[in-house]
């Protein structure tokens, strides 16, 4: 059960991105949206190259650049511990146009395991 609640990571990741990605676009039509990538999952079950690679090779105009200057989107996803969980944060933050930046922040906090009793909607027999 434990894997299944910390596979959603990747999706949610590559789903989050898609939308940012959509909404931190120019708005005239452009083939090529470069990426700042910055990653750092201690102790994550999933790791950074795995997440970026699934990004680079489902959409197919993303590319990857070293300098933030360059990007058009940074990306930033973190991880840190938290009790009995770890916590998630993803920003993304679109490149400075006439001095406003759209930026997206989300977050997620994923339990370390999770108890049988907890699940909603158990049944328990007390016959």
């Amino acid at each position: 059960m434990l894997r299944s609640v910390r596979s959603r990571l990747p999706k949610r990741a590559v789903g989050c991105f898609v939308i940012a990605a959509g909404l931190l676009a120019p708005a005239t039509a452009a083939a090529d949206l470069k990426m700042k990538w910055d990653c750092y999952l201690p102790n994550a079950s999933v790791d950074c190259g795995v997440i970026e690679g699934s990004l680079t090779s489902k959409i197919p105009f993303l590319h990857v650049v070293s300098d933030a200057a360059q990007a058009d989107v940074v990306v930033t996803i973190t991880s840190v511990p938290a009790e009995g969980a770890t916590r998630f944060d993803l920003h993304f933050v679109g490149k400075s146009v006439d001095g406003h930046a759209t930026e997206v922040h989300t977050g997620d906090k994923i339990p370390d395991s999770i108890e049988s009793g907890c699940v909603s909607g158990a049944a328990s027999d007390t016959r």
